[in-house]
């Protein structure tokens, strides 16, 4: 594996993160326990399961489970083969994350499934590449890769609150599943928001969600939602169009 964090916390192979079977993952309570930095660690956690997924985790234990300490941290797996990284030339190591780089993130087959025909080329370069500031690309990166927490999400991870409670798939004010579209357009707490910040008319899934156009406002807008909906997730009605609005103002004068 190879966040650094992860190694320090002595999680170094795949075997590491697998149960005692070797035929599933950990829970997130037993990784969340082991890990000594545990900053974003929910969502590097799904992107190492869908990256590895359920059927490679059992091929794959079945190689790297055998105590081999000679190899103990340069396998590779590859076509169907589990081999040392030793065997390969620099050119074909190369070629192999060119391609892989190529490959169709998961989360995009969902977005296409949404709203067909999308421009991705643009979508990207305008989520990510466009915008200078590294904390809001990072913030538009996670919800093209549907990564970014929400309550719907949080309960398909079987992630608990403080009361040792699975978050709750919808939201507290309008009972509804609380995805993306909802968190940030049509949930009531945020029904004169748009309005009053007057950034477009109108506002559309598409627009909000997957723009292809460069808006750092709109960005901002939703960074504020997401901060403002963080700070309450335990007691959303706690929550008011004020609250929103006034963080959205505040980050402006930050990055505008």
């Amino acid at each position: 594996l190879y966040y650094k964090h992860w190694i320090d916390s002595g999680i170094i192979l795949v075997k590491d993160i697998c149960d005692n079977s070797a035929s599933d993952f950990i829970t997130s309570e037993a990784l969340f326990e082991r890990l000594t930095v545990k900053n974003n660690w929910i969502c590097e956690y799904t992107c190492v399961k869908t990256s590895i997924g359920r059927r490679r985790l059992i091929e794959e234990n079945t190689i790297l489970c055998i105590d081999n300490p000679c190899h103990k941290n340069n396998l590779l797996w590859y076509n169907e083969h589990c081999k040392t990284v030793d065997t390969f030339t620099s050119r074909f190591l190369y070629s192999t994350c060119v391609t892989y780089n190529r490959v169709k993130p998961i989360a995009q087959a969902y977005w296409d499934s949404v709203t067909p025909n999308l421009d991705w080329k643009k979508i990207w370069k305008s989520q990510t590449l466009m915008i200078k500031y590294n904390k809001l690309r990072e913030f538009n990166f996670k919800i093209l890769h549907k990564i970014l927490p929400c309550k719907y999400l949080l309960n398909k991870w079987n992630i608990r609150d403080e009361m040792g409670n699975i978050f709750s798939p919808r939201c507290e004010i309008c009972n509804e599943i609380e995805n993306y579209e909802h968190m940030f357009l049509t949930c009531d707490r945020l029904k004169n928001f748009w309005n009053r910040i007057n950034i477009i008319k109108d506002v559309t899934h598409d627009e909000v969600l997957l723009s292809s156009e460069e808006c750092l406002t709109l960005t901002i807008a939703k960074y504020a939602i997401y901060v403002s909906w963080i700070r309450h997730k335990d007691d959303l009605r706690k929550l008011q169009n004020d609250n929103v609005t006034n963080t959205f103002f505040y980050y402006c004068s930050i990055y505008t």
